[in-house]
């Protein structure tokens, strides 16, 4: 019989979940999808929203799960569009967003938050990341989101542009803290021989 997976991702956005699929993948841990639409409570606080939708994540699957919300914070839009970031694209697109900034100063920054839950656990544990850089003047490379017009510091190229974005994203920073977290507390739940570890 095939292995299940280490642990599952609420989403039904696929770029995300081949995104995170490949990450958490490099760590050694396999992961598995639990396609569903979870409600976004309404919140200035990413780690909230994805407290929020681990937890109802956990009430469908009752296994291992991880849930994410992401945003780019633009500085002379005073952290615009932020946690609205996905409504925002719906409906502006890059090209919103860029008109929007007339101008202004492009520093900006890329967040994540990962919430992960499990059955047994008291509230879920949130990995959070923040990766600063600039807005590119135009939309430059093939990808998904807000790529194409991101620049991580660092970097003359947007991640679009960047062949290894899945290594030094927002989101690979997230995911890499999660890897870490649950490979340590394996490893001290096998040293003391608990039966339940995360």
């Amino acid at each position: 019989m095939p292995r299940s997976p280490d642990l599952l991702f609420a989403t039904s956005n696929d770029h995300k979940y081949s995104e995170a699929s490949e990450i958490l993948g490099g760590h050694g841990l396999s992961l598995g999808r639990l396609e569903c639409d979870l409600v976004e409570i309404q919140s200035p606080s990413l780690s909230e929203i994805a407290s929020k939708k681990a937890a109802d994540a956990l009430l469908l699957c009752s296994r291992p799960v991880i849930a994410e919300d992401a945003g780019l914070f633009v500085d002379s839009l005073n952290g615009f569009p932020g946690p609205y970031s996905a409504f925002v694209h719906a409906t502006m697109g890059c090209a919103g967003v860029l008109r929007a900034m007339a101008g202004g100063a492009r520093t900006a920054s890329f967040c994540a938050a990962v919430a992960y839950a499990k059955p047994g656990a008291p509230a879920p544990r949130v990995f959070e990341s923040r990766v600063r850089g600039t807005i590119a003047h135009g939309e430059l490379g093939d990808g998904w989101g807000y790529d194409p017009i991101f620049v991580p510091e660092g970097s003359s190229e947007t991640y679009a542009q960047m062949p290894d974005k899945s290594r030094v994203s927002h989101r690979a920073l997230a995911l890499g803290m999660l890897a870490g977290w649950l490979t340590r507390t394996r490893q001290s739940c096998a040293r003391s021989g608990a039966s339940s570890c995360a």
